[in-house]
């Protein structure tokens, strides 16, 4: 199963790069190590292999979820970084970043040439739908007009 948010725009074809025998998730990075953990997933762009481990994961995740509304992403890493439970039952692994980038670095930082060597674009680190769609506009990643 893949997961992605609306605002990712897919620019090849991700599966090539999705190894899914020696990994249960493979996961956008966000931050090679925030909130106590390494790396720190963005819950925007996922590969998950269904199985006992990785449904017991995502039941754990959404149980955490429904007891108190909060930010899914914090409690995610929380949970297949530190959760007993599923620590270390669930392989992860990150997908490639110059491959797979939030939008900070593929907005900010990357050059063209690195943009030109992307997958798939994330556009977090901003908020808001028309922002979004401007930015993603200016880099000529939005085709919903044409």
């Amino acid at each position: 199963m893949i997961y992605v948010d609306i605002d990712t725009v897919w620019l090849k074809n991700p599966l090539p790069y999705m190894d899914a025998e020696k990994y249960d998730m493979l996961l956008q990075v966000d931050n090679k190590s925030y909130a106590g953990v390494q790396p720190y997933y963005c819950t925007g762009l996922m590969a998950i292999v269904a199985n006992e481990r990785t449904v017991k994961m995502i039941e754990l995740w959404e149980k955490k979820l429904l007891a108190k509304p909060q930010l899914n992403q914090p409690i995610f890493n929380d949970l297949l970084h530190k959760h007993p439970a599923v620590t270390p039952a669930v392989k992860h692994t990150g997908l490639p970043s110059p491959l797979f980038p939030g939008g900070r670095d593929y907005f900010d930082i990357f050059s063209e040439d690195q943009r030109n060597e992307v997958v798939a674009v994330h556009n977090n680190y901003i908020i808001g739908h028309d922002k979004k769609k401007r930015q993603f506009k200016e880099y000529g990643l939005w085709l919903a007009d044409s």
